[in-house]
């Protein structure tokens, strides 16, 4: 994807788990090989809460997760199809950077 794409720029919320040490793990070996393949790439790496990405959307940081995809859909004016929290959040992700770090956003 690195070689493919050319990225500007890498957002990657920081991780945060209550229960699942096992699940946390995993998910900070993935985040390091991000991290890793993306200086590789020299594409620089931002990392932010999920309150603060909440908060940028939403305009709270304790926002749930339907909340949340209610803003982006209306961001991106569209509706967006029934997917993994997953996805909700690398979008989410994806609008809190492009909007702190003063990109346009096009639907």
């Amino acid at each position: 994807l690195f070689e493919s794409y050319h990225f500007d720029a890498c957002a990657i919320e920081h991780i945060f788990f209550a229960k699942n040490t096992s699940s946390a793990i995993l998910v900070a070996h993935a985040i390091g090989v991000m991290l890793s393949l993306a200086r590789s790439f020299h594409v620089p790496c931002f990392r932010y809460s999920p309150t603060e990405v909440k908060s940028n959307l939403c305009g709270f940081g304790k926002a749930d997760k339907a909340q949340l995809q209610q803003m982006i859909a209306l961001l991106l004016k569209q509706e967006l199809p029934k997917s993994s929290n997953h996805a909700t959040d690398a979008i989410a992700i994806a609008i809190c950077h492009a909007k702190l770090s003063s990109i346009s956003i096009k639907a």
